[in-house]
């Protein structure tokens, strides 16, 4: 079982890791291993020190989430089929007493109309990049005749919906579904539009490309604006829009995303060596103070001052035990571990294991580091701190696909914040006065000053390297690297 991976900026002070476990319900037990390992320049400052297990957590955001099931526009619209939300949902309308299921269903079929339309897209994006563009205007004119039969096969409920009879909660969902659905559709549609206008074709080509999207584009503005849904204006600030569209992605998305219980992982081992630590300092003075009464006997001022000192050294001791062990606990024990749960039944699904630690060059394992020193020769080696970060995920695909027969696979979201790596940076910018060499004359020039951070993951057996462009103003880009 491999694991997909996509990691990209999220916002100038975040990057995210999205990571695909497909489930295997050949196996009892399907199990993923994520080691992230972080190679930093000193020069930022960020050790065991300063970067601290605790804010390394504060940094870190979290989502696990069932992956979108996939259906072309063909599967989505085909009414045989008994697995595409829009059937379920017909089918549910019959009975509105299903008031769950329906709001279920409709929020399953905007995601998978969603995801139709991305793949669509991105394998249209795939043709032009590789200028394998014949066909191009047959593919993009199939996409939007299935995504308008999409759209019009779920708009048709509309009139079932305005019986009197029906619950209000059910009408609002299917407003905030179209909603969400045309707000999604439009970003797809205008970047798209986008591609094609900047790509290397012809203005003829390129030109019918866009007469085939624009009108759906225009219909799709139209039809919000006709329902009172928020639109966009050229010289507008157009906040409504975008609060819009958050509000509606997490109320959509939130029939995918699965329940987390957090706890600390560690608190019964750090107890149970804490006090493991109390003992061996106990024994330690006791037999101080045993040899102290046998030499000196039990009423000399010698013996007196060795139960003083053992008792004093004791707790020393003690405290001695605890830091070294608590330092090699991350190697024998998780930082925290998460219960994940399925929200529609409260079963216990999966569990995750996440620890972190700095780590010393000696310790990285042989491949990591080749991939990581890979073409810089040994003298060119600079000195970095380097973080590990391991999660190991355990799911139980009978019990998921138990209740979810068309789920296939679980997308586990990880956000890193990385707004502290930022502190230590010199300006953006320097300024030099050099001379040129073709006007030969002396001029102000302005160098562009970055960092490189470089993440090399391994997914089970797959290694990637990644290296993680910044400056002071955050994060400039990411890209593979060899």
């Amino acid at each position: 079982m491999g694991i997909e991976s996509k990691l990209a900026t999220h916002d100038r002070y975040q990057i995210e890791l999205k990571l695909g476990y497909t489930l295997d319900p050949s196996r009892r037990k399907n199990k993923y291993n994520v080691d992230l390992f972080m190679f930093i320049p000193r020069s930022l400052g960020m050790n065991q020190t300063s970067y601290t297990k605790d804010r390394f957590y504060e940094d870190i955001q979290g989502y696990i989430r069932f992956k979108t099931p996939a259906f072309t526009f063909e599967e989505l619209n085909d009414p045989a089929n008994s697995r595409s939300p829009l059937t379920r949902m017909k089918k549910f309308m019959e009975h509105p007493e299903e008031i769950k299921r329906i709001i279920a269903e409709m929020k399953l079929f905007a995601c998978t109309v969603r995801v139709a339309l991305r793949t669509d897209i991105t394998s249209l994006r795939q043709d032009i990049k590789r200028q394998q563009t014949g066909d191009i205007e047959l593919k993009l004119k199939k996409v939007c005749q299935g995504l308008k039969t999409s759209l019009s096969e779920f708009r048709s409920l509309h009139t079932i919906l305005h019986n009197n009879k029906i619950n209000d909660n059910l009408k609002n969902a299917f407003r905030h579904t179209d909603e969400y659905m045309g707000i999604a559709i439009d970003g797809l549609l205008n970047s798209f539009n986008n591609t094609i206008t900047t790509s290397f074709m012809s203005p003829t080509q390129s030109g019918a490309l866009s007469d085939i999207a624009t009108p759906l584009i225009i219909s799709e503005y139209e039809h919000r604006k006709e329902q009172g849904f928020a639109i966009y204006e050229k010289d507008g600030a157009n906040e409504p829009f975008l609060y819009r569209k958050g509000v509606l992605k997490k109320i959509i998305t939130s029939i995918l995303f699965l329940k987390t219980h957090t706890h600390e992982a560690t608190v019964v081992a750090k107890d149970f060596i804490f006090a493991i630590s109390a003992g061996i300092a106990m024994i330690i003075a006791t037999v101080v103070t045993l040899w102290a009464g046998h030499k000196y006997g039990a009423t000399s001022l010698p013996f007196v001052l060795a139960i003083v000192i053992g008792y004093m050294a004791k707790d020393r001791i003690k405290d001695w035990l605890k830091l070294i062990f608590s330092k090699r606990m991350t190697r024998w024990f998780a930082d925290y571990k998460v219960d994940i749960m399925d929200p529609a039944n409260d079963a216990k699904i999966g569990v995750c294991k996440q620890a972190f630690s700095f780590i010393s060059e000696s310790k990285v394992p042989p491949k990591i580091l080749e991939m990581r020193k890979h073409g810089t020769p040994h003298h060119f080696w600079i000195e970095e701190e380097i973080i590990k970060y391991e999660k190991d995920v355990i799911l139980n695909p009978s019990a998921i696909l138990k209740a979810h027969t068309r789920m296939r696979g679980v997308t586990d979201i990880i956000r890193f914040n990385m707004h502290r790596f930022l502190e230590r940076m010199d300006e953006p910018y320097e300024r030099r006065k050099a001379l040129d060499p073709a006007t030969r004359e002396i001029l102000d020039f302005k160098f562009a000053r970055t960092y490189h951070i470089v993440l090399v993951l391994k997914l089970d057996e797959d290694i990637r390297k990644v290296r993680i462009y910044l400056n002071q103003n955050g994060i400039l880009k990411i890209e593979e690297a060899i």
